[in-house]
């Protein structure tokens, strides 16, 4: 039986994968994209508008990108 945490792992890096080549993000912003999917978030707080912005869109994911949004 595998370990739980390691199918999450490895689930989350294929994806994470995926992403980087359907949205041309860096390993690590895709990592983050792929995380927040699997675990149903519905919203990524970033400052990096450019790299996230089109990507959270598509995946229906709500990015904050300022205090005043939090309100």
């Amino acid at each position: 039986m595998l370990n739980q945490g390691i199918l999450s792992l490895t689930r989350r890096i294929g994806i994470s994968y995926d992403y980087m080549q359907k949205y041309n993000l860096l390993p690590n912003d895709a990592l983050i994209l792929a995380t927040t999917k699997l675990n149903d978030i519905e919203y990524l707080a970033s400052f990096d508008k450019n790299d996230f912005q089109q990507p959270c869109k598509a995946e229906r994911i709500t990015l904050i990108m300022s205090t005043e949004k939090l309100k």
